[in-house]
């Protein structure tokens, strides 16, 4: 009874933290919901395909086609998705608020997983983990990726890598494949939004090779460790395999 006391009175306190940097970043960037669109590659991204975005069986598409052009060289599919989740909640108005709005919710979620993972797995106190997390909600060096409604690939970017990295940790740490699973699965929205992810693996090779292995030690593990590493591995190449021939 006393232990279900001090974990509520733990989880309220952490609710305090997610609520202040809310707070932030509604401050900061709530005049975005009263921007409209800059007809800067939202006018062909959005504007232009309501058509597109209209049809739900385009959905699926988005991984074999993209509206976007080939010669730009970009294959950003969930992106794409996001702009129908935008266009089904705006209920087909196309108005910015609801594009805006999205963006700013898709920067909390990020900033929230920061947050979580400096104050959970990198051994940050809570008043460090939310000063550098409120340090990166309101750097400058992300103010397109909220306040220009494409720019939300980035915050994309971040939420799906964050999510990744948290899983990884997980998995290292409690040896269940299905941590694992899910780190891939992140990944691999990360790596269907932006084509830096592709780098995402070799961070988790570094981390292995140092914070990880710094506390328990260089050792193989056992048979059964052996597998999970193997079909983690192999679920890395797989996905990849499928990005690089889409």
């Amino acid at each position: 009874m006393e232990k279900h006391f001090e974990d509520n009175k733990y989880l309220a306190g952490l609710f305090y933290f997610y609520l202040f940097i809310a707070a932030v970043i509604l401050l900061l960037y709530g005049r975005t919901l009263y921007f409209g669109f800059t007809w800067f590659d939202d006018d062909w991204l959005i504007l232009s395909q309501a058509p597109y975005y209209a049809n739900h069986a385009n959905l699926l598409k988005t991984f074999s086609s993209s509206i976007i052009p080939w010669e730009y060289c970009y294959y950003r599919p969930v992106l794409i998705i996001s702009f129908f989740a935008d266009y089904f909640v705006s209920a087909g108005t196309m108005e910015p608020v609801f594009y805006h709005f999205n963006n700013i919710i898709l920067h909390i979620c990020s900033t929230f997983l920061l947050f979580y993972l400096l104050n959970s797995f990198l051994s940050f106190s809570k008043i460090k983990s939310v000063a550098w997390s409120v340090i990166f909600a309101c750097h400058p060096a992300l103010t397109q990726a909220v306040a220009w409604i494409p720019g939300r690939n980035d915050s994309l970017l971040a939420l799906f890598v964050l999510l990744s990295f948290i899983f990884y940790v997980k998995a290292l740490n409690s040896k269940k494949f299905f941590y694992g699973l899910l780190c891939v699965l992140f990944w691999a929205a990360a790596l269907f939004t932006k084509e830096n992810a592709i780098v995402l693996p070799l961070f988790f090779v570094l981390y292995w090779f140092t914070a990880h292995k710094m506390q328990n030690g260089f050792r193989l593990g056992g048979r059964n460790d052996i597998w999970i590493k193997t079909a983690f591995f192999l679920l890395i190449v797989a996905v990849l395999s499928v990005y690089i021939y889409l």
